[in-house]
């Protein structure tokens, strides 16, 4: 994925595999496809010009890291009214490490849902949560 700039999954596709995007560098937008279900973790860990990733409404269950080292990531779009959880029992749950990013990053989701988000696990790490 050396020179991969772009993501858009088909709709069929109803999971993301462990490290599937892994250091992709050069990486800056995804669009997940209406199926996803599932995202391993580390699936985006290193995409280090990642800014914005779109989530679909069917989105369950994100393991842990699968935004450590996006150092750019600017915004996250989750459709999903239940925020997604991990599949997996872990001591420490975060999507992100990077304190600039869970301080500048804008999580948009569904109206009606910011309680939802503000606590739970991993999204609350976030300071920028805003319905739309």
């Amino acid at each position: 994925c050396k020179n991969l700039k772009t993501v858009k999954t088909y709709d069929a596709l109803k999971y993301i595999r462990l490290g599937t995007f892994n250091n992709c560098a050069k990486l800056k937008m995804i669009q997940l496809g209406d199926n996803i279900q599932h995202i391993r973790a580390c699936a985006f860990e290193g995409c280090s010009s990642l800014e914005e990733i779109i989530l679909p409404q069917t989105i369950v269950h994100i393991s842990y890291g699968i935004f450590a080292k996006c150092s750019n990531l600017k915004k996250i779009y989750s459709k999903a009214m239940t925020p997604p959880k991990s599949p997996d029992e872990v001591y420490s749950y975060y999507l992100c490490e990077d304190a600039n990013v869970l301080k500048n990053c804008i999580i948009y989701i569904p109206k009606g849902r910011i309680n939802a988000y503000r606590n739970a696990d991993g999204w609350k790490d976030f300071k920028n949560i805003v319905e739309e």
